[in-house]
């Protein structure tokens, strides 16, 4: 496997020329219940046509992906994965430690994304504090405006990428490989509102064993992530939609909006409203 990923991320460093750039905005379509992902995608388009809906200036737009054009889907950020075409991308994603290095070839168009198409992987054993400020310069607005300038800063993330999988593979014994599906159960999860005792049971363990796991490899409570989680979407939600704060709280996965309210004052020292208007304040 990461044979073939180093392969592909030589090409697209070496030889494949960048066009287009694109940076979502947030958009959730109506009834749209799949959740959004606590990281940042960045995808390169290999071959094909890929017509992938995106909200780009206020305004939902089914965008035709070609070969060389990149685009980058930043944490809690809905993401459709139009598959209804034959077409090749690659994606670069952050995680916590260590980066996903993921291969999609979609040989056979499908209108639903189950089954889930094939695709080969790889993880790097670490994540260098140099590639993730690259993700952020990536996601700047005026990087966004400056196709060049984002072309150029993909390709250091590529560089970066093939230097982190040179080093190795993350090896993952079985309590680490647990632990994975309990954080991803979380991730794609954390907008319904889920348990320990619910993740335990899924996976058919006791709840103080997924506490354990998430002591050992985040140094964090199962509480603590899943509340991350919802945090994280709350101030996306808060700083770039006008959705009400009385109506935000279940968007995020919380119970109620009074509980929504304290929670978000005790973990940012200020409520959801001040923290809406003092962040509009100093972009305007």
């Amino acid at each position: 496997m990461r044979e073939k990923i180093l392969e592909l991320m030589r090409e697209i460093h070496s030889d494949l020329e960048l066009r287009r750039f694109y940076l979502p905005e947030p958009y959730r379509p109506p009834g749209y219940s799949k959740n959004p992902q606590p990281y940042d995608r960045l995808l390169f388009i290999l071959s094909g046509i890929k017509n992938e809906p995106m909200q780009l200036e206020g305004k939902l737009t089914r965008v035709r992906l070609e070969k060389g054009d990149f685009y980058l889907i930043r944490k809690t950020i809905w993401e459709y994965t139009a598959l209804d075409t034959t077409h090749e991308f690659f994606c670069i994603i952050p995680h916590d430690g260590y980066l996903r290095l993921v291969w999609y070839p979609i040989r056979k168009p499908q209108r639903t994304h189950k089954p889930w198409p094939e695709n080969v992987w790889f993880h790097t054993k670490e994540v260098s504090e140099s590639l993730l400020h690259a993700f952020e310069i990536l996601k700047s607005p005026e990087i966004a405006k400056n196709p060049p300038a984002a072309a150029e800063c993909a390709k250091l993330i590529v560089r970066l990428s093939i230097l982190e999988a040179e080093k190795g593979e993350l090896t993952e014994n079985k309590a680490r490989q647990t632990f994975e599906k309990l954080r991803h159960f979380v991730e794609y999860n954390f907008t319904s509102p889920i348990t320990r005792e619910d993740a335990a049971k899924h996976f058919g363990l006791t709840p103080s064993y997924v506490s354990q796991l998430f002591r050992r490899y985040l140094n964090r409570s199962f509480i603590d992530y899943l509340s991350g989680c919802r945090f994280d979407l709350a101030k996306r939600l808060l700083l770039e939609t006008d959705i009400p704060v009385k109506n935000l709280y279940a968007e995020c996965g919380f119970e109620n909006e009074i509980h929504f309210i304290r929670r978000f004052r005790e973990v940012n020292g200020i409520s959801p409203g001040r923290f809406r208007l003092r962040h509009n304040s100093r972009d305007s």
